[in-house]
């Protein structure tokens, strides 16, 4: 009886879960308004270059913004000369606000 509560407790908890993604054609419709060509996240060419790397990230905080984000965080494990760092991790927490004018 107890397992029974428990999953109608759960109920509806991953609905819609993964569907705001920036990738694919969402993301390409954002980054060729910024010059780039559709299908530039398919590789990883684009991380060594700061140029693209500026306007992916404006086109990343134009669909966040057309889709009422209010936060952004990122997680990354840092890199060390060796290779992976273990246990230590990096995070960036960006709030997004709006201003009536």
């Amino acid at each position: 009886r107890r397992a029974a509560s428990s999953k109608k407790n759960i109920s509806g908890l991953l609905d819609g879960y993964g569907e705001n993604v920036f990738k694919g054609a969402v993301a390409d419709a954002y980054l060729t308004k910024q010059g780039l060509p559709a299908g530039v996240l398919n590789s990883s060419a684009w991380m060594t270059d700061m140029e693209v790397a500026d306007k992916i990230a404006a086109g990343v905080l134009e669909w966040a913004k057309e889709n009422d984000a209010t936060n952004f965080t990122h997680i990354f494990q840092p890199l060390g000369a060796s290779g992976v760092r273990h246990g230590m991790a990096g995070q960036v927490h960006n709030a997004f606000f709006k201003f009536d004018s």
